[in-house]
């Protein structure tokens, strides 16, 4: 399998816990194009990772929850499309950019939208 960079962006995520509360912040490091990826000490550590992910077996249905690569999937109602989709949308967005800031731009609203989960809760 070939991968394609066409953009990456790097950030830095934050989590402080203090007394049942989780401070959750997030820099932006850098952002790359696919020429500037491919001039980088970068690119030579993330094809060797690409390679493993692309080898990695999945299961589509895992017996555990802790299994560590699923197949996601995008749920929408009957008579609703996949456009309806907000987080489809958002991803089609990152897909479709045309330029590096803009990349940046959908990776920030990505990465904002990830921290409102709750993996990163710090435990009391």
């Amino acid at each position: 399998m070939k991968f394609d960079v066409q953009y990456l962006s790097f950030f830095v995520i934050k989590v402080d816990g203090k007394e049942g509360q989780t401070d959750k912040s997030y820099k932006h490091y850098q952002t790359m194009d696919g020429y500037e990826y491919l001039d980088s000490d970068i690119k030579k550590f993330l094809d060797g990772e690409f390679t493993r992910i692309s080898k990695r077996k999945v299961e589509k249905y895992p017996n555990t929850e802790q299994a560590p690569t699923k197949i996601g999937r995008f749920i929408v109602e009957p008579g609703h499309e996949l456009t309806s989709n907000p987080n489809f949308n958002m991803l089609v967005r990152l897909r479709t950019v045309d330029d590096k800031e803009d990349y940046k731009n959908a990776c920030d609203d990505l990465l904002r939208i990830y921290l409102d989960t709750s993996r990163y809760e710090v435990a009391p």
